[in-house]
C-alpha cells in the first residue's frame, strides 16, 4: 500500500463499532483449569494445538467463494494465530453438508475423536429443522456429543454454536435447543444466529433462494466464534479492529482508500501490531493505543489494470490486529467494488449502446454457440416521466417460459435496481429497496410481454410496464420504470442508483441454460454489491462508483 496516510487519535465514544451484546457465562471451575493449561501451551508453543469445527455445510465452509480464507472457521483461525504467534494452530473444518445432529453422532468418532483435538466447536441444527426433526432431539444429540467428547478426551474443551436460521424472528426452537444443550453441558455458546441478526442482514434471510450465506455473513460468524473463545478461555480481548465502509463516486485519476481502526476497550494502554492489505500490497504498523481510545490509519489502495472496464471489479481487503502479550487479537475484512457508471440518454430514442460479449457469460460458457445463440446490447433512457431500459437480444431460438413456469426458466431479460440511499449502495445484502425485475418476451403476435419481480415489490413499483417485439435475430424488450419509483432518500437524485442487466437463454424448453450479466456476477440475485451505477445526465460522469463493504 501507499505510504501516504494520516494517524488519527479518536475518542472511544466517537467510534461506532457494533458489537454483539450477550451474557458471557463463565466456564465451570474444571474447565478453567483446562483452559489455563491450554493457554500456556498457546503462549509458549511450539504446538500443535488442534481445533476442530464440527458440523454441517457451514462448518465445511460452504457459501464463500474462497473458503480457505473466508469461511467462518478460517476467519476465527487467522485471528487466533495472530494472537498466539509462537504456537502452531491446526484448525480442522469437519463439516458434513446436509447432516443433522443424529448423523453428527455417527460421524463423531471418525471426524473428531480419533484426531484428538484440544478444542471442539459443535455446530448443528439447520438440517434438523429442514428434515423436521424435533428441537428436543437436537438438544439431546448435542449434549450426548459433549458427553462422548469428555469421556474420550477428558482434557479437551468444547463450544456449542447456535445454527443460523432463515426464520425472520429470533430465538427459534432450534436456536434455543443449542443454548439449552450448552447450559446442560456447562459449555459456552457461540451465538452464530444472533451474530447474523446483529449484522446487516438480507431481509429474505441468510439462506434465501436455497443458497448458503457468503463471505460477508461468514465474517460475522467468525467474529462471534472468537468472542465465544474469549469466554471459554476466560480472557476477554480488549482489542477491536474494524475497516470503515463507504460508497462514493470516483473520478478519473482518483484512487480508493482504506481506513483501518484499532480500538482499546481496556483501562490501560495497549501495544498492538496491525497488519493490513489488499490485492497487490500489504502493510504493517506497530501502535500504542491509549486506554479507552482508538487509532486509525488511512491508505490508498493500489489496483491492478482493470480489464474490461465494463465489469465490476471486486477485491478483498483485510486488517488483523494482535497484542500477544495481552492475548488479544481481532480482524476485519471488507470487499472493495469498483463499478462502471452509465449516464442515460435523454429522450425516447437510444443513442448509446452497451454490448454483451463473451466476458458477460456467467452460466453455460461451454454450451454457448456465439452471439447468434445469445448476445445483445442495451440502452438506458431518461425523460421527464420514466427511466427505460431497451434491450436488444440476439437468440436463434426464442423460447419464453410457458404456463406456471418461473419466467427465468425461459428466455428473458432481467433488470436489477438498487434504490437504497447512496450511503447504503454496495452493501452485499438485499433490502426491500433492491429489486430484480424479469421480462418475458411475448410468444407470438398475440402474446404480450410479461414481467414479474424476483421477490415482493414495494408499492411504488406498481407503475412498471414491459413491452417486447420479435426481430429477425431475436427480440427486443423494453422495461419502463416511473421516476416516482426511483426515489431513494432526501436530496438523492439518480446518481448512485445501482443497476444491472441480465440475459437468460433457454433452448428446447429445458430451463435456463445460459446467462449473461453486463457488470456484476451470477450472484446478483443474492448479493447486489457488484451492480453498476447510474449517473444523472448533464453531470460530469464519474469513472467508477467505489463501495467498501
Amino acid at each position: 500500500m501507499s505510504s501516504r496516510g494520516s494517524w488519527l487519535l479518536l475518542p472511544l465514544a466517537g467510534l461506532l463499532i457494533p458489537t454483539l451484546q450477550q451474557d458471557a457465562t463463565p466456564p465451570p471451575p474444571a474447565a478453567e483449569g483446562k483452559a489455563e493449561a491450554l493457554r500456556e501451551r498457546l503462549r509458549s508453543g511450539p504446538g500443535p494445538v488442534r481445533i476442530t469445527v464440527f458440523g454441517d455445510s457451514l462448518a465445511a465452509g460452504w457459501g464463500p467463494r474462497d473458503p480457505k480464507t473466508e469461511a467462518y472457521s478460517a476467519v476465527f483461525g487467522r485471528a487466533l494465530r495472530a494472537r498466539y504467534p509462537h504456537c502452531e494452530i491446526e484448525l480442522i473444518a469437519a463439516g458434513g453438508p446436509g447432516d443433522p445432529s443424529d448423523v453428527g453422532l455417527i460421524r463423531l468418532q471418525n471426524d473428531v475423536l480419533r484426531r484428538k483435538p484440544d478444542v471442539v466447536v459443535i455446530q448443528f441444527g439447520g438440517n434438523d429443522e429442514r428434515l423436521k426433526r424435533s428441537a428436543r432431539d437436537l438438544e439431546d444429540d448435542l449434549v450426548e456429543m459433549v458427553r462422548r467428547l469428555r469421556d474420550a478426551l477428558p482434557d479437551a474443551l468444547c463450544l456449542i454454536a447456535t445454527p443460523p436460521m432463515n426464520d425472520p424472528e429470533p430465538g427459534t426452537p432450534y436456536v434455543r435447543a443449542a443454548v439449552l444443550a450448552a447450559q446442560a453441558a456447562g459449555v459456552p455458546v457461540a451465538d452464530l444466529d444472533g451474530a447474523l441478526r446483529a449484522a446487516d442482514r438480507d431481509f429474505r434471510g441468510p439462506f434465501c433462494w436455497g443458497a448458503h450465506p457468503g463471505a460477508f455473513t461468514h465474517l460475522a460468524m467468525g467474529r462471534e466464534l472468537l468472542r465465544a473463545w474469549d469466554v471459554l478461555m476466560a480472557t476477554p480481548s480488549p482489542l477491536e479492529v474494524r475497516i470503515r465502509g463507504y460508497s462514493r463516486m470516483l473520478g478519473a485519476g482518483e484512487a480508493p482508500t482504506m481506513r483501518a481502526e484499532a480500538r482499546n476497550t481496556s483501562g490501560t494502554d495497549l501495544v498492538a501490531d496491525l497488519e493490513y492489505g489488499a490485492t497487490l500490497a500489504a502493510g504493517h504498523e506497530r501502535l500504542t493505543v491509549a486506554a479507552g481510545a482508538a487509532l486509525g490509519l488511512e491508505r490508498e489502495v493500489p489496483l491492478p489494470r482493470l480489464v474490461p472496464e465494463t465489469r465490476t471489479q471486486t477485491f478483498r481487503l483485510w486488517a488483523v490486529g494482535a497484542s500477544p502479550e495481552r492475548e488479544a487479537s481481532d480482524l476485519d475484512m471488507k470487499w472493495l467494488s469498483l463499478a462502471p457508471v452509465v449516464v442515460p440518454d435523454e429522450g425516447s430514442e437510444p443513442r448509446t449502446w452497451r454490448r454483451f460479449g463473451a466476458d458477460s457469460l456467467v452460466k453455460g460458457e461451454w454450451s454457448w454457440g456465439g452471439d447468434e445463440d445469445l448476445g445483445g446490447r442495451f440502452a438506458v433512457l431518461l425523460d421527464d416521466d420514466a427511466l427505460t431500459f431497451v434491450v436488444e437480444v440476439t437468440d436463434d431460438d426464442v423460447d419464453p417460459a410457458r404456463g406456471a413456469a418461473h419466467l427465468t426458466d425461459g428466455d428473458s431479460v432481467e433488470v436489477c435496481l438498487d434504490l437504497r440511499p447512496s450511503a447504503d449502495q454496495g452493501k452485499p445484502v438485499y433490502s426491500p429497496e433492491v429489486v430484480l425485475l424479469i421480462v418475458k418476451p411475448g410468444d407470438g403476435p398475440d402474446d404480450e410481454a410479461a414481467w414479474e419481480p424476483l421477490d415482493d415489490l414495494t408499492p411504488r413499483m406498481a407503475g412498471v410496464t414491459a413491452h417486447s417485439e420479435r426481430t429477425a435475430r431475436g427480440y427486443t424488450a423494453r422495461l419502463t420504470i416511473p421516476r416516482s419509483a426511483l426515489r431513494r432518500g432526501e436530496g438523492e437524485g439518480l446518481t448512485g442508483t445501482g443497476f444491472d442487466v441480465h440475459l437468460n437463454d433457454s433452448d428446447f424448453g429445458l430451463g435456463r441454460e445460459r446467462q449473461m450479466v453486463w457488470a456484476g456476477t451470477a450472484d446478483n440475485f443474492l448479493d447486489p454489491s457488484a451492480l453498476a451505477s447510474l449517473a444523472g445526465p448533464g453531470e460530469t460522469p464519474p469513472r467508477w462508483r467505489v463501495s467498501l463493504r
